[in-house]
């Protein structure tokens, strides 16, 4: 009896191991860019989630002001992909209207959001962001994940 118990105990501690592994990889955020060099007065700010068991790929980008000033006409782009082995690809580019800031605080953004096809293995994961001020676009550049199934 004790030696079953022993088993038991082993085999749910293994259990228990991969059950964890799991969870790590069910939602991650693969990057969280924060830039405030890139755009005189403004924060640029790229945040990237994928979730694994839907394969749902999330890309916010924003454009924050950081002090108080002129207007500025400004437009935020958000682009996100899922590639396959099989050589296609899921995508979405999202570009916010083009609008007015002036006051510290206030912040234009917009999301992309790619819903996988679950019956496909991923190869890669991709995205960019764009910031467009007064007509001069800047980017925090792209990014690129590689690798097996995510």
């Amino acid at each position: 009896m004790k030696k079953n118990t022993k088993i038991f105990a082993l085999v749910m501690s293994i259990a228990m191991l991969f059950s964890a592994f799991s969870l790590s990889t069910f939602a991650m955020t693969l990057q969280n860019k924060a830039d405030d060099t890139l755009v005189e007065n403004y924060v640029c700010l790229n945040f990237v989630n994928y979730t694994a068991s839907d394969k749902h790929l999330f890309v916010e980008a924003t454009l924050r002001r950081s002090v108080t000033g002129s207007s500025d006409m400004v437009r935020v782009v958000a682009q996100a992909v899922i590639g396959y082995i099989d050589s296609t690809f899921d995508i979405d580019y999202q570009s916010s209207p083009e609008g007015s800031i002036s006051s510290a605080g206030r912040k234009a953004y917009r999301t992309a959001n790619v819903y996988g096809d679950t019956t496909k293995m991923v190869r890669y994961l991709a995205n960019d962001s764009h910031y467009v001020v007064n007509g001069e676009a800047y980017s925090l550049g792209g990014t690129w994940y590689a690798g097996e199934d995510f």
